[in-house]
Formats: C-alpha cells, sequence, structure tokens
C-alpha cells in the first residue's frame, strides 16, 4: 500500500515538473501564453507582459519568468 502511496507521489512529481517545462518554453518563446497556462484570466498581468513584449521582447520574458517561477 505504501509503495503505491510512493508511486503516485513520483507520477505526481514529474507531472509538475514537465508542467514547469512547459511553462518554461512558453516563458522565452511567447510570454503572454506563459502568463495564461500559469494565471488563467490574470488579466494584469496578461495586459502588463503584451505590452512589455511590445516594448521590448527581453522584458516580456523577464516578467513571465517572475510571475511563473518567483511569485
Amino acid at each position: 500500500m505504501k509503495a503505491l502511496h510512493l508511486k503516485q507521489s513520483a507520477t505526481e512529481v514529474k507531472m509538475v515538473e514537465v508542467q514547469q517545462l512547459i511553462e518554461l518554453i512558453f516563458c522565452i518563446l511567447l510570454p503572454p501564453v506563459a502568463i495564461l497556462l500559469h494565471g488563467g484570466l490574470d488579466i494584469l498581468h496578461l495586459i502588463l507582459n503584451i505590452v512589455l513584449c511590445i516594448l521590448g521582447y527581453v522584458p516580456g520574458i523577464i516578467h513571465a519568468l517572475w510571475y511563473c517561477f518567483f511569485s
């Protein structure tokens, strides 16, 4: 019974790692999509990220990385 629980936990950890990897890829390629994936319809951060991407792509990437991994 305990081994089954540990196996489920390992599977859940792998799912989280895959989700974080996908978010990281989107943070670099399409920062607004990463904001949508991570926060749903968080309109404030989505609009802010779109504006940052328009003004300069790198600030949009930095904001997406901060929002997805450090906030």
